[in-house]
């Protein structure tokens, strides 16, 4: 764990380099949120070949991990996000675009400086096969536990959610986990508060960390 601490240093440092048009003479992606991949262990793959610490990961990618396989992404300086065992996710994120598809598996998010995707009014987006979230700052977990069940919990802070097709609307805004499982049954949707499963406030308080951000577990303004 502790290259992770070099890397993310030198990920600001080249975040801050870039300017428009420098990008290809710096060997600097040009981007602005570039992700950087600050840690993985076990079989990580990324549009299908074997990645490596702090590799720039393209707009777009695919990213499957093995069942032993786990990683690290960060983005913008002050995002980051748990890439967890068994999981297929297709990452489009960079500048002007903000979407995060979960096809199988988990991932645990931080989400703090959703602004340098230079989104406009656009929403940062999370899709699986059961929901589409609207994410704002916000920390959050999610697990498909089947192609019909998503585990979907907003840890701390505000998410828009419905269904696949844009039904079930449910806005989900707690300082402290408020978890939900969107279900399907052939063409019928629904949702029911869920329990507090497979994380706990530990694991999200260790993401923070690494990129320097407290989670406000308590008070009466969410605000990082």
């Amino acid at each position: 764990m502790k290259r992770l601490f070099l890397l993310i240093p030198a990920f600001l440092v080249l975040s801050s380099l870039w300017t428009e048009g420098k990008g290809e003479k710096n060997n600097i992606p040009a981007d602005r949120a570039p992700m950087v991949m600050v840690y993985l262990e076990g079989e990580v793959l990324v549009n299908g070949n074997p990645a490596e610490e702090g590799q720039v990961i393209p707009t777009g990618a695919t990213v499957d991990t093995g069942a032993d396989g786990y990683c690290e992404i960060v983005f913008g300086g002050q995002n980051i996000f748990r890439v967890e065992p068994g999981t297929i996710t297709r990452l489009d994120i960079g500048t002007g675009a903000g979407t995060i598809e979960l096809q199988k598996g988990s991932l645990a998010l931080l989400l703090d400086k959703l602004e340098v995707l230079g989104l406009g009014d656009k929403p940062f987006t999370f899709a699986t096969p059961v929901t589409t979230a609207g994410i704002r700052g916000t920390a959050f977990y999610v697990k498909v536990e089947s192609p019909e069940s998503v585990y979907f919990c907003c840890c701390n802070g505000t998410i828009d959610l419905t269904d696949s097709r844009g039904g079930n609307p449910l806005t989900l805004d707690t300082k402290h986990h408020h978890a939900v499982r969107y279900t399907r049954q052939g063409q019928d949707y629904s949702f029911a508060d869920a329990p507090l499963l497979y994380h706990d406030d530990r694991e999200m308080d260790n993401l923070a960390e690494k990129i320097n951000v407290t989670i406000p577990w308590s008070g009466s303004a969410y605000a990082y």
